[in-house]
């Protein structure tokens, strides 16, 4: 979590940071705030099309609730930072990213948002990517104590980088588990065997499924059967992990992961659950075309 320094005639506040993904986290010092994480459909909020700047004296300027982006390259001559300006009223926000290799391919990925003063000063890091994956959602929870500019400049922490973002009031449904280019999903259903196919890797160096399930407190349990499609005994790898809240990324858990040489496997990985929530489990397959058998119990 991150307080937003607001400027005023004489000096600008330092940021502090707690931990953003702490359930019920409290905001500041005031105990009796609890961070709120509502959800909409993926693709709810159509993109805005603003433009992003690359001159820090002339931001682009969007509006809470609305998704802007862009193409940044880390080894342009111009195109290697953009600058965004949005006014906050005094309360609590999500800034939600999601960044995307352009190219699909699985490899080193991250967008880091700074805050900056008037002048092109850096306050404090908000987010910082740094995963290996093709698409990746990062988020904090911001607070400001009054009306202010909250001024973001975007950069890649590797190479050349498709993304969005978007700052939230707290009671805003935040489309999830991305902004666009929605996963397709299907649901899971306690005691219910699923069966689909785990595409095998492709040109993208990546393949995966996405299934949903609506959870209560208490301890699950999910099995998960493969079989290679070829019938060979070849590399088997893949693994599952699941996601819940906005879908971010330091939100996910792998419950399970295969790395055999074989014709079948099964494995069995727990969720323990202390709230009520919606989870996003995914799948993904780094070898070769599997027939998948999922049951949760």
């Amino acid at each position: 979590m991150s307080r937003i320094p607001v400027a005023s005639a004489l000096v600008l506040s330092s940021l502090f940071a707690c931990d953003p993904e702490t359930p019920d986290a409290s905001v500041g010092s005031d105990p009796d705030v609890v961070v709120q994480y509502v959800t909409a459909p993926c693709g709810s909020i159509p993109p805005n099309t603003t433009a992003p700047s690359t001159d820090l004296d002339a931001p682009g300027v969007f509006e809470v609730g609305q998704i802007v982006g862009g193409r940044i390259d880390p080894e342009a001559t111009t195109n290697f930072r953009h600058f965004w300006d949005v006014e906050l009223e005094g309360g609590v926000y999500h800034l939600v990213v999601d960044n995307d290799v352009p190219d699909g391919t699985s490899t080193n990925t991250g967008i880091h948002v700074v805050q900056l003063d008037g002048s092109g000063v850096e306050l404090g890091t908000l987010v910082r990517g740094n995963e290996i994956d093709h698409r990746v959602r990062l988020h904090d929870v911001i607070v400001a104590d009054r009306q202010t500019t909250l001024r973001l400049e975007v950069s890649s922490v590797f190479g050349i980088e498709d993304y969005a973002l978007g700052v939230f009031e707290m009671t805003t449904g935040v489309p999830s588990p991305f902004f666009d280019t929605c996963p397709d999903t299907t649901a899971l259903a306690l005691g219910v065997p699923l069966d689909f196919t785990l595409p095998g890797e492709d040109i993208d160096d990546l393949d995966e499924v996405w299934l949903t399930l609506d959870a209560d407190i208490g301890d699950y349990q999910f099995t998960v059967d493969a079989e290679q499609i070829s019938g060979e005994s070849t590399n088997l790898q893949y693994r599952m992990e699941i996601v819940d809240r906005f879908g971010q990324r330091s939100r996910a858990q792998e419950v399970l992961r295969a790395n055999a040489i074989d014709v079948t496997t099964r494995l069995v990985g727990e969720l323990t659950v202390g709230e009520p929530s919606s989870y996003w489990l995914r799948l993904v397959n780094d070898h070769d075309g599997l027939d998948v058998t999922v049951t949760v119990d």
